[in-house]
């Protein structure tokens, strides 16, 4: 009991002290990201992904590998761009012809 109430004013002490530590890297001012800085980072954000997004959307067959090789590979511009060719050109589950063709009749 008495460790527990030790460590836990240690732990209150701790973030007492860092409290202005945090407040001071926090921009403010001209250096602040601003309505601009947000929506860049979103856009560039949604960009780098979508590689995913397409895999995810035209429901390829290798969907998980293709959002592993985004996050791997998508910070190079080669990469990002294998990978999004490679999102592009595989088979998506259910587009080929013989699953959107009826079964012969039984005779």
């Amino acid at each position: 009991m008495i460790r527990k109430r030790m460590f836990g004013g240690a732990g209150l002490m701790a973030l007492v002290a860092t409290t202005p530590v945090l407040a001071q890297t926090a921009p403010v001012g001209p250096h602040a990201p601003g309505v601009f800085g947000i929506v860049f980072f979103v856009l560039a954000l949604l960009l780098y992904f979508l590689p995913t997004w397409t895999a995810l959307w035209r429901r390829h067959d290798k969907k998980w590998l293709v959002v592993l090789a985004n996050l791997l590979l998508g910070w190079t511009v080669i990469g990002w761009v294998a990978v999004l060719v490679w999102s592009l050109a595989g088979a998506a589950r259910g587009t080929n012809a013989a699953a959107n063709s009826t079964p012969p009749p039984i005779q």
